[in-house]
């Protein structure tokens, strides 16, 4: 697999000088459909498969409605040289509790590289 020295041409920032944070919405409930729609395990190992092959730096992240200021704000502060940039899985209704829409506005608003829907396109679809 080639790997482009570059993320992004419009970002132009080398692989190494980033740092990947893969958001995921982590909630807490009785409920089985609940749990199995919010079960990330899966998807753990293959984002670590690709990411390690890749050799790039990178972290699991969950977040609930309650502390992705936090620790949005946390990574953003600690970045070590690096530049973050969030893989937003977070795609909840919020109704559930599950971190959605306002992840995407508080990345917004802090001027934050992230990947995922933008507000726009997350409410004509959720």
């Amino acid at each position: 697999m080639k790997v482009s020295q570059n993320i992004s041409p419009s970002l132009n920032l080398p692989l190494s000088s980033l740092r990947i944070y893969v958001l995921i919405p982590q909630v807490e409930s009785e409920d089985p459909n609940i749990q199995y729609y919010y079960d990330f395990s899966h998807s753990h190992g293959e984002y670590s498969q690709i990411f390690d092959q890749m050799k790039i730096d990178w972290e699991w992240q969950p977040v609930t409605l309650e502390n992705y200021r936090s620790v949005i704000d946390g990574i953003a502060a600690s970045s070590n040289g690096k530049k973050p940039l969030f893989f937003n899985l977070c795609d909840g209704d919020e109704i559930n509790g599950s971190a959605g829409i306002s992840v995407i506005h508080y990345l917004h608003a802090k001027s934050l590289y992230y990947t995922g829907a933008g507000a726009d396109f997350y409410n004509i679809t959720t």
